[in-house]
């Protein structure tokens, strides 16, 4: 009997628990965070708070945190905690010509917008995250999260496209 060659689908070995206080930096790096569970078989949960037993405290994730928050199999957000999202921006942006600026911008677009989409999220969220400029955060409301898929608690799903 010969072997079937298609890939089986993994089980999770184990899983992994994240807790998130950040307040942000490089998007590169967040997303290489965030993409790494991915190249295992592992189940994560990520939450914004702070674990103490018996109870959490309430914590921020803003800026490129949300992309490695995002990584995450399921998704929680304490009560009392934050998601906030903003523009990406260069640090120093006085070593670059702006047509140099203007490609490693719309490259990074690519990327995030492409993430959003693998992780599960939906893309519209990338147009919340535009709105608002580098040097101000946007807090998302609760509600919002949910309903942009970043916080999806106990559901796992793989169609989450809008019909």
């Amino acid at each position: 009997m010969e072997r079937d060659p298609r890939p089986r689908p993994q089980k999770p070995c184990c899983s992994s628990r994240r807790d998130h206080q950040f307040p942000g930096g490089s998007v590169t790096e967040a997303l290489d965070i965030g993409r790494l569970p991915t190249r295992f078989p592992i189940t994560i949960t990520s939450s914004v708070g702070i674990k103490r037993e018996p109870t959490a405290t309430p914590a921020d994730c803003a800026s490129a945190c949300i992309l490695i928050y995002l990584g995450a199999t399921y998704r929680f957000l304490d009560p009392g905690s934050r998601i906030g999202v903003h523009q990406f921006s260069f640090r120093d942006a006085s070593t670059l010509s702006p047509s140099k600026a203007t490609s490693i911008t719309q490259l990074l677009a690519a990327d995030v917008t492409a993430y959003l989409s693998d992780i599960r999220a939906d893309p519209s969220l990338f147009s919340v995250m535009s709105q608002t400029f580098p040097e101000d955060i946007h807090w998302i409301d609760h509600d919002e999260l949910k309903a942009l898929q970043v916080v999806n608690e106990h559901v796992y799903d793989g169609f989450c496209r809008k019909l």
